[in-house]
């Protein structure tokens, strides 16, 4: 299993990435130029779509509970965020 610092870094990163979804949606102001927050969304989206698609080749070795909840859970969640993110990068996009 992962350990604690890690997971500290990742749920503050997911914390980054919404915060950063809601500035491009404009729900919150913005920092920074437009371009540079847009930039940021294609970037998470593809971090995400790699971590969802890339996910079931980590199980190779991993314990057993986590490649359960990897393969259950982590990938299809990565891979529906990365999605999500997706749509709302283009969408900014098309402003």
């Amino acid at each position: 299993m992962p350990s604690a610092p890690s997971t500290l870094l990742v749920g503050l990163a997911l914390i980054g990435g919404a915060v950063l979804t809601l500035m491009v949606n404009e729900s919150l102001p913005g920092i920074g130029p437009d371009w540079l927050r847009l930039v940021g969304m294609y970037a998470l989206t593809l971090v995400l779509l790699a971590r969802g698609a890339g996910g079931y080749f980590m199980n190779s070795g991993a314990a057993a509970e986590f490649q359960r909840l990897n393969t259950s859970l982590y990938s299809p969640l990565c891979v529906a965020l990365a999605a999500l993110s997706g749509i709302v990068a283009v969408a900014a996009s098309r402003r």
